[in-house]
């Protein structure tokens, strides 16, 4: 399920809180099905539900590597040793741009991921704006990764790549959000 509804939506089917189609199954289960060492727990929303974490640590305890993909709403307070956040940061397209939680980014590390879907330069600045005022300089190794991905027929990737050396952006240090787990 999710809370949000944003236009670009890649999975439309998990927008109803209850998707109809979804198979319960036990954390132990799960674990015991999680045959690869990377997982990933994305929705919607993972975090709306109240077993979310406990299945994370489940996994985390059993050697997993885990990533929740978090749409920018939830707190993400909470971190286990071999897991790491990608929080969404809603752009002005998105819909959503005023339904971020603040407590969903002021807990993050330099493991985790502050990911931006962008329509157009104006997300792009919009973003890349919000991220310099609320972590400092945008290359610090301490701060979370930031990810940009193009709303697929709305902006070109040339384009993106365009801004991205405008800005230089380029991390200085070579850790990724997986060189912890």
């Amino acid at each position: 399920g999710c809370n949000l509804h944003c236009k670009f939506c890649d999975t439309a089917y998990s927008i109803p809180l209850k998707n109809k189609n979804a198979v319960e199954m036990s954390i132990e289960d799960i674990v015991k099905k999680a045959t690869y060492r990377n997982v990933t727990i994305t929705g919607g929303e993972p975090l709306i539900h109240s077993e979310t974490m406990k299945l994370v640590e489940a996994l985390a305890l059993a050697g997993h590597h885990v990533n929740i993909e978090t749409n920018g709403t939830m707190d993400t307070t909470l971190h286990f040793s071999n897991m790491f956040y990608t929080v969404d940061y809603k752009t002005i397209y998105s819909g959503h741009a005023g339904d971020m939680n603040p407590a969903a980014f002021c807990h993050l590390t330099s493991y985790d991921v502050v990911k931006v879907v962008a329509a157009n330069r104006e997300d792009l600045e919009d973003a890349y704006d919000w991220y310099i005022k609320f972590y400092g300089h945008l290359l610090s190794v301490d701060r979370p990764w930031l990810y940009i991905s193009p709303v697929f027929g709305k902006i070109e990737p040339a384009e993106l790549v365009a801004w991205m050396k405008e800005k230089q952006l380029e991390r200085k240090n070579k850790q990724s959000p997986t060189s912890k787990a």
